[in-house]
């Protein structure tokens, strides 16, 4: 569960990196097709949780068929809508096969709701502390820190940019 998890946020980040949606065939060689346990979504977090976790099975089922128990995808396809499962299955797997440009407005298709989608963009737009500290400065405290998120935020807001093309 935990590998599907990460697998989950890298298919809505990114796209799967290509040894990771290998991991998992070799699990299932190994163990038969696999059915991670889903008791770790809160109950609370059912519907919203599962459909990061079905973009990614079926991911990785388009690269590696019979990956997962068609019981397990089944369970997961249930919670969530049918609309969203279209968009996310027209979704190249790999990593490095999405457009450079207009992601945001992709990932949006994929979240149900006004309040979650205005939740993500804010998310999206304002890094937090931490994930400043891990990606862009991980050495900085304090005004450093401070210095670094306004970098990021800028970054973000297309602000900080140069050699801007004109």
């Amino acid at each position: 569960m935990h590998l599907l998890i990460h697998a989950a946020e890298d298919f809505a980040g990114n796209g799967i990196r290509g040894v990771q949606a290998h991991d998992f065939r070799l699990l299932a060689r190994a163990r038969g097709a696999l059915a991670p346990e889903l008791s770790e979504i809160p109950s609370s977090e059912t519907k919203r949780g599962a459909a990061p976790l079905l973009f990614a099975v079926d991911a990785i089922e388009r690269l590696f068929p019979g990956t997962f128990e068609e019981a397990f995808r089944e369970s997961l396809a249930r919670r969530t809508g049918t609309s969203i499962r279209a968009r996310a299955a027209a979704l190249p797997s790999l990593r490095y096969t999405r457009p450079s440009r207009g992601w945001t407005r992709t990932l949006l298709s994929l979240v149900e709701g006004t309040v979650p989608r205005a939740r993500f963009l804010l998310r999206t737009l304002f890094p937090t502390p931490g994930e400043v500290k891990a990606n862009a400065a991980p050495d900085a405290s304090g005004l450093g820190l401070a210095a670094a998120w306004t970098r990021v935020l800028l970054g973000r807001a297309g602000l900080g940019r140069r050699g801007r093309r004109r």
